[in-house]
């Protein structure tokens, strides 16, 4: 069975785009996440819809509301909001408060596992979406979940750049033991190669792209 055929997807209930941007602002999340999250939108959805072109039948709106949540609880795997050298933002005292605040509520948690617990119970497959759509070792993922995930690695703060250069930072800023980011890695090489090879462009093209989110 071709790739684009195997996508079979549940009828989610998801939040509006309002509802989502509200989450902003009620968790305080720092001005460059939230630009982070909106560039990823931007970027999958201009993808979902032209891989829709070419043959696969993508819920583009599953790939929209994942990709502008998908850091939403950022802050809470984050030891220290100092600047440093690949961030310059200074945070607000209400950001700064609201990150203690995630920190002593969810302690040692993952962002992802912060976000099924906020979302369980009124968006219950979504929970579930969100909190897995970046783990390389959760199989049978939907292409939607792997598309999002992959906009994430190709988006460094609002900009889009080449997926190894993303690796790179990646591995110096958030370390994870070797078997994580080998999976990792080869996961998204693999979704190049056998989805996104689909399109008329190649992935390393996406920044000459005018991809505008409607």
């Amino acid at each position: 069975m071709d790739e684009k055929d195997t996508n079979i997807k549940p009828n989610i209930k998801l939040p509006t785009q309002e509802e989502c941007l509200s989450y902003f602002e009620k968790y305080k999340v720092p001005q460059n996440i939230k630009e982070h999250c909106l560039k990823v939108q931007e970027v999958a959805v201009f993808l979902a819809k032209e891989l829709n072109k070419v043959g696969f039948n993508l819920n583009v709106e599953l790939v929209s509301k994942t990709a502008v949540l998908h850091d939403l609880f950022k802050v809470v795997a984050l030891d220290d909001l100092s600047p440093n050298k690949h961030h310059s933002y200074e945070h607000s005292e209400e950001e700064i408060a609201m990150w203690k605040h995630l920190r002593t509520k969810y302690p040692g948690m993952h962002e992802t596992d912060v976000l099924y617990l906020i979302f369980k119970d009124d968006y219950p497959d979504f929970a579930l979406n969100l909190k897995n759509h970046g783990n390389p070792f959760v199989e049978n993922k939907l292409i939607e979940e792997n598309l999002v995930h992959y906009c994430d690695w190709c988006v460094f703060k609002d900009k889009i750049v080449i997926l190894s250069s993303r690796i790179d930072y990646c591995k110096e800023v958030y370390p994870q033991d070797e078997k994580f980011w080998s999976k990792d890695i080869i996961h998204m090489k693999e979704f190049e190669d056998k989805v996104l090879s689909k399109l008329s462009f190649k992935p390393e093209e996406l920044n000459t792209l005018k991809t505008t989110f409607h």
